[in-house]
């Protein structure tokens, strides 16, 4: 299940979520200021909400799911706040996804990259990412999930407000066992993090969104089962493996 939020316009200062296939805000955590994760902005394809993370001042990272079937026209994407369809908005004016994303049985080569229209304004709360990972996270590594996903699984409406969580990376094997009951294949593509009892994860509308070590990027928040489920870790696209970070770096 992937974990983008289908958003519909109630009211002028309304907005309704339904879940996509799978998606996710932040689960278990805490309110948060956009000064602390700079590099995190709203994205918005078509009707759904996604997350993303500042690469330069031309170009955002998110998942290749977030872009799928959605015309670069009705794409746009906010930063510079803390708040839900508020800060600074952008056009989006070309996008690349990678050539081998698929979403045939699980999600896959889960990355794209966003062109903006117009460079973004850098400031106190617009900055980009300290770079990527060089090396895959070590197990028990902590990484840090940010966005504006729903704060329980099928609960509405999401936050207005950022919210982050910390999560410890979890080895491959020990979640592709996890996965097995779903019939879920976990490739070296991805990486998961999760606590042993659940609790905390990245849930409907954090697709696309950074999962961060040491101010790098590690991972783009990607799918899962549910939402902070003890048995279905969250899965993050792993930049770090060549395939993945070469494209990246590639577009920038």
């Amino acid at each position: 299940m992937v974990k983008a939020a289908l958003i519909t316009a109630l009211a002028a200062q309304a907005t309704a979520f339904t879940i996509g296939q799978r998606g996710s805000d932040i689960v278990g955590g805490q309110d948060t200021d956009i000064k602390s994760v700079p590099y995190q902005v709203q994205f918005f394809p078509g009707e759904y909400l996604c997350g993303g993370t500042i690469l330069n001042e031309n170009t955002i990272l998110t998942a290749g799911h977030c872009v799928e079937g959605v015309k670069t026209s009705d794409m746009s994407v906010r930063a510079g706040s803390s708040t839900l369809n508020s800060g600074t908005a952008y056009k989006v004016s070309k996008v690349y996804s990678h050539p081998q994303f698929t979403d045939s049985g699980v999600l896959d080569y889960d990355v794209a990259i966003l062109k903006l229209s117009t460079p973004l304004k850098f400031g106190t709360n617009v900055k980009a990412i300290g770079g990527l990972v060089d090396k895959e996270p070590a197990v028990g590594s902590i990484g840090l999930a940010s966005g504006w996903g729903l704060k329980q699984e099928n609960v509405r409406p999401p936050p207005s407000q950022l919210q982050s969580v910390e999560i410890p990376v979890i080895s491959r094997d020990d979640c592709a066992t996890l996965y097995e009951k779903y019939n879920d294949t976990i490739t070296d593509r991805m990486i998961c993090a999760a606590y042993p009892d659940g609790g905390k994860d990245s849930c409907s509308g954090d697709s696309g969104g950074p999962f961060v070590i040491n101010n790098k990027l590690a991972g783009v928040v990607s799918w899962g089962e549910g939402c902070a489920r003890a048995d279905a870790p969250g899965v993050y696209a792993n930049v770090a493996l060549p395939t993945l970070h070469d494209f990246i770096t590639s577009h920038m």
